[in-house]
Parts: C-alpha cells; structure tokens; sequence
C-alpha cells in the first residue's frame, strides 16, 4: 500500500518514469493485481511508451474482465495524445470481452472519424446494432453519417 501511495504521489508530482519504477515493482510483488497494471499504463501513454502501455492494459485487462470503463478511460487517454491504432485496438478490448458496452462502439466510431474512415465507423455501427438492437445512441450516430438502421424482421 505504501508503494502504491507513492507511486500515485508521483505521478501527481509529474515524476512519471519513477512512478513507473514503482509500478513495476508493486506488479513484480502483486502480479495478479490489475489496479497496479492501469496506473502504470497511464504513466507510460503519458511518456509516449504506447505498445508498452497497450500490453499493460491488455495484461491488467486479462485479470479484471469487469474493468471495462478503466480500459475505455485508457484508449481516451490515446485517442487524446491522437495514438489512434491503440485507441481502437484499446476500444476493441473492451467490444471483444463485452459486446454489450455500447460506449465502446461510440468511442472507436469517433476514432474511425478523427481518421477519416467513415466507412469503418458505419460498419462498426452496424455490428454494433446487430449486439444491442435496442441502442439509441448506435441508431443516432448512424443517422448522422447518413445511414439508418434497418432491422431483421
């Protein structure tokens, strides 16, 4: 706990490679926690290490299958710095383990359109529908680029 604590002061503290010197220790100590896994991960998108932090994610991911908003928090944090294949390999995480998360389509459609490639983002959409049927905020990001949801009857 204490190692924690000042791993978190110190990234407060913007001191990012010693915070990320502790989380590597506290993962070496409790290595099926996923808590120490995310907050490293961040310090390493903040340094720029994005594969790095990507595997981290993955691995803190694998551990806690319920941390879905923890890992969409994270792919923000790429999309942010305008990492964008890890936002949507970030994002894909989260549809992959639960396809019912329907935040995670919305955030990899906005990724699809920061890159230009509406085309990927209506088929996201789609497939998106196809899990949550009853998904307004699918159907209304579909309509504004210009398709609508026809649904199997």
């Amino acid at each position: 706990l204490a190692r924690m604590n000042m791993a978190l002061a110190l990234t407060d503290l913007k001191r990012f490679n010693e915070a990320a010197e502790q989380y590597q220790k506290i993962i070496d100590i409790w290595p099926s926690s996923s808590k120490p896994h995310f907050k490293y991960a961040k310090v390493e998108i903040i340094n720029k290490k994005y594969a790095f932090a990507f595997e981290l994610l993955q691995k803190g991911y694998s551990l806690d299958a319920a941390a879905s908003s923890e890992v969409l928090t994270l792919g923000d944090m790429f999309a942010d710095q305008k990492a964008y294949p890890f936002a949507d390999k970030t994002y894909g995480l989260v549809i992959a383990k639960n396809p019912q998360v329907e935040e995670a389509y919305l955030k990899i459609c906005q990724v699809y359109e920061r890159t230009g490639d509406r085309d990927k983002a209506v088929n996201l959409l789609k497939k998106g529908l196809q899990k949550i049927p009853e998904s307004k905020d699918l159907k209304v990001k579909l309509r504004s680029l210009g398709m609508n949801w026809e649904e199997k009857k």
